[in-house]
């Protein structure tokens, strides 16, 4: 991206959703202890208020810190299934 493009972008942006999962049973850091299906209705319910809002929303995933990696990694995509479930 060039300097403007991006600034561009930035300033479009209503909502930005840090979308962390250390919040998932079993994470010796987080203590909320959602579920898989927590982890996608938590996305979901981001989703739908943006875009009841119209609000431009960007979202990034991180945190997690439970030693099972593949569960780790499913919980992650979450934003992404909500996101592809929600935007057909």
């Amino acid at each position: 991206f060039r300097f403007g493009l991006s600034r561009k972008i930035l300033n479009s942006i209503s909502y930005f959703n840090n979308t962390g999962v250390d919040s998932s049973v079993g994470d010796r850091l987080g203590k909320l202890a959602l579920t898989d299906e927590g982890f996608y209705q938590r996305e979901t319910q981001v989703l739908s208020t943006c875009l009841a809002g119209d609000y431009h929303v960007a979202c990034v995933i991180g945190g997690g810190f439970a030693e099972e990696i593949k569960g780790l990694v499913y919980n992650h995509c979450s934003l992404h299934r909500a996101a592809k479930d929600f935007y057909k």
